[in-house]
């Protein structure tokens, strides 16, 4: 047949053409493709993202793979802690009993004031570490052996979960400190306190604490995340 002889095509009686659409994003791509945009002021932040939300440890250029504190570490840390508290409680301490001292005080009075000071007492050693953990993640122990307390996520501890891990802390040394045993057994070397308080005790080196919601979301979310996380890991 000749080439008169065939009838015109018409554009619109072709098929469409059909473009491929491009794969979705997914949470997790689009939250390391951020992290890499950061790498010149916080690389070492987004190596632990990536690290944790994938269980492994690839090193990224610039950066430090995640590094979980052992028993050993913590003891020692708890140990400095504990001097700091009880110093500063001796010689608040004292000083209450000199003057108290001066004046010649019913022993009613003095019983109430030996109240108040235990109830004193208690709070401070709450709000000595729920203010350092909420803070930085380090306490002055945690500071000197080199560690942070961090969210699963690796984000700056909440006060609320800073309570629990507070009060959970205490739980886990009534029954002969066993609380602390999984620490020595855990992948990711977590104790009680952080199974509740849903927290890991890293290297400071490893992780640049940044404040909640950097990336503008929920904090409902990171603690689905967080929860979908743990039950895998």
């Amino acid at each position: 047949m000749s080439a008169e002889s065939q009838p015109p095509t018409d554009a619109s009686s072709r098929p469409p053409l059909r473009i491929a659409p491009e794969p979705a994003q997914t949470d997790e791509t689009t939250e390391l493709t951020e992290a890499v945009a950061h790498l010149h002021d916080a690389a070492a932040q987004a190596q632990a993202r990536a690290a944790i939300r994938q269980g492994i440890a690839e090193r990224v250029p610039g950066a430090m793979p995640v590094a979980y504190v052992g028993l050993v570490s913590r003891g020692i840390a708890f140990a400095i802690d504990a001097a700091i508290i009880l110093l500063v409680a001796a010689i608040v301490a004292g000083a209450t009993a000199l003057i108290a001292s001066l004046f010649p005080l019913p022993s009613a009075v003095k019983v109430a004031i030996a109240a108040i000071g235990g109830v004193i007492y208690v709070l401070w050693v709450i709000g000595f570490f729920v203010a350092f953990w909420t803070g930085t993640g380090q306490t002055p122990g945690a500071r000197v052996m080199d560690f942070r307390v961090v969210t699963s996520r690796l984000e700056r501890v909440p006060a609320r979960r800073a309570l629990v891990r507070c009060g959970a802390t205490v739980l886990a040394a009534i029954p002969l400190f066993a609380g602390f045993l999984p620490v020595i057994f855990d992948r990711r070397c977590r104790s009680l306190a952080d199974y509740l308080a849903r927290t890991v005790v890293v290297e400071a080196p490893c992780v640049v604490v940044a404040p909640h919601g950097r990336r503008g979301r929920h904090p409902r979310e990171h603690e689905h995340a967080e929860s979908a996380h743990d039950r895998v890991t």
